[in-house]
């Protein structure tokens, strides 16, 4: 079916749209802004996210998969793969420049769709970085039992069930409205709300106490340390330094996704609203604006912040050659 078939009717013609809404600033100084974003910011980080991702995939797989924690990392590193290529092509097909083209609506028509894609790997990053919080916390509180409950098959079977939920959520947000898939907003926003706002807030949440915890039980542990000096200095370096990759990646993903996480919720609010007064206010476009320019930037940040914290003498050399199997970060 030619994509033009299922382009909505309107699509060709925004002015009757637009002439409802009282912009508070020109739409002119909006695009301004978003070609600097697309072209300075967000394009270039989104573009290091992916170089950087695929390092970590490699080197995690060269690692190998006897420690859960590099399993959980590889599939992390994976979704955010997934955020930093689809925010790439959606932003790049709704650039201003193109709107002369003659397949601007189609292209336009493609970017929104692409849009569904990237909440589920936001999703998928979200509750990654919750399960990777909750299993360094458990590991904390119940040290001797920690192999008993997070055993190798366990921890790949919450990994795998987040994979699954997250391909039927996928397949719920294309398969169920179908195209056009902005005909159906409500269908779309219940969607939204039930399998994306509500799981990732409470992951949000999920990660914030946790990484409270984590630091709190960090400085304490090395309070400990320092009095007794029971512990031999590799292997506590060694578990020091993955929970500090575990907090510094955790404060990011909260400082990082919450400007995403306002725009889909506010979206969801006025998809479900009934009133063209509140989804066509000019306030809320600037506000959907603004944030929409700040969100993409801030995903790329911490679909990056990863190799922030890895990046080393250490962790090039792994890059490069095959570790024994034992070796973890």
């Amino acid at each position: 079916m030619p994509i033009e078939d299922v382009l909505p009717m309107d699509l060709h013609n925004k002015t009757q749209i637009w002439s409802i809404v009282t912009p508070l600033i020109s739409y002119a100084l909006l695009e301004t802004f978003f070609l600097f974003n697309f072209f300075l910011l967000t394009g270039p980080m989104c573009l290091l996210g992916i170089f950087t991702n695929i390092a970590n995939i490699i080197v995690y797989c060269k690692m190998g998969f006897s420690e859960t924690s590099n399993v959980n990392f590889l599939v992390l590193s994976g979704f955010d793969l997934f955020v930093s290529l689809i925010s790439l092509v959606a932003r790049g097909l709704m650039n201003p420049l193109l709107r002369q083209l003659s397949n601007w609506p189609v292209l336009n028509y493609m970017s929104h769709a692409h849009s569904y894609a990237m909440i589920v790997v936001i999703s998928g990053s979200a509750m990654m970085t919750a399960l990777i919080s909750t299993e360094r916390c458990v590991c904390v509180v119940f040290p001797l039992k920690v192999k008993t409950w997070l055993s190798r098959r366990r921890s790949f079977g919450l990994v795998m069930i987040i994979i699954t939920y997250h391909l039927v959520f996928l397949v719920f947000l294309y398969a169920d409205p179908g195209p056009p898939y902005d005909a159906y907003p409500q269908k779309q926003a219940f969607y939204i709300f039930c399998m994306y706002t509500i799981p990732s807030t409470t992951c949000f949440f999920i990660v914030v106490f946790s990484t409270i915890f984590l630091v709190i039980s960090l400085r304490r542990n090395q309070r400990w340390r320092r009095e007794t000096a029971t512990q031999s200095g590799k292997s506590s370096g060694r578990e020091d330094r993955l929970v500090r990759t575990i907090v510094a990646i955790s404060v990011m993903f909260i400082i990082c996704t919450f400007p995403n996480a306002s725009i889909l919720l506010s979206s969801t609010i006025k998809f479900s609203a009934k009133k063209t007064e509140l989804r066509n206010n000019g306030g809320s476009v600037l506000v959907d604006s603004l944030t929409g320019f700040t969100a993409p930037l801030f995903l790329g940040e911490s679909c990056t912040d990863a190799v922030l914290v890895h990046h080393g003498k250490r962790y090039i050399w792994l890059y490069a050659t095959r570790p024994p199997k034992s070796e973890t970060f």
